[in-house]
């Protein structure tokens, strides 16, 4: 079979239709990318453990080992963020969600998911008597409050509120009270003990 070969005009046309296909395909790149105040299209959800405290060496980031949801290690280490420093408290070791992130210009980011790990208030009852002159105390939680897991260790410190001298709060061994956990400080406060 014999094909001719293509005349010059023949070549400038289809040298003119690839310049249009280029600029075709070039207006739909553009329109199918979003503009910067678009969401971002891509987001997974991962499981990751902290190899460090969170905030350890840079403030609202921890460098962590990441897992998918069934808990196979992917073999990669990233850096996770906690953009709404719910998981201050986060430490070595804890085990978080992390959701994986891409924005516009291909930057990715692993944020963290915490909401209150564990819970907030509990009832408590001193282990030894407590005066207003000292700041600390040690006590055993007998029953806990609010959303989130109960914290595993009972046996705690207490922390006394400063007063304009010395502390408020004062009871006897086995007084009973209640405390909040300062997530921030990972502390337990008095902030009611029984009337003596």
């Amino acid at each position: 079979m014999y094909l001719p070969t293509p005349d010059s005009s023949l070549r400038r046309r289809i040298a003119d239709l690839e310049q249009k296909l280029d600029r075709l395909e070039a207006q739909l790149a553009k329109q199918s990318r979003p503009d910067k105040h678009t969401a971002p299209l891509t987001a997974r959800l991962w499981r990751c453990t902290l190899n460090e405290n969170m905030g350890a060496t840079t403030a609202g980031q921890a460098s962590a080992d990441l897992l998918q949801l069934d808990g196979t290690d992917t073999a990669l280490d990233v850096t996770v963020k906690d953009l709404l420093s719910g998981c201050e408290t986060a430490g070595n070791g804890d085990a978080l969600f992390c959701v994986e992130q891409l924005d516009m210009d291909g930057t990715r980011y692993f944020v963290v998911i915490c909401e209150a790990q564990v819970k907030t208030f509990a009832r408590f009852t001193l282990d030894e008597a407590l005066a207003t002159t000292d700041a600390d105390c040690e006590a055993t939680i007998t029953a806990q409050y609010g959303p989130g897991d109960d914290h595993a260790t009972t046996d705690i410190t207490l922390y006394n509120i400063a007063a304009s001298s010395d502390y408020i709060f004062e009871g006897d061994s086995g007084d009973a009270g209640l405390c909040l956990w300062d997530h921030k400080n990972a502390k337990w406060w008095i902030v009611q003990m029984e009337c003596p």
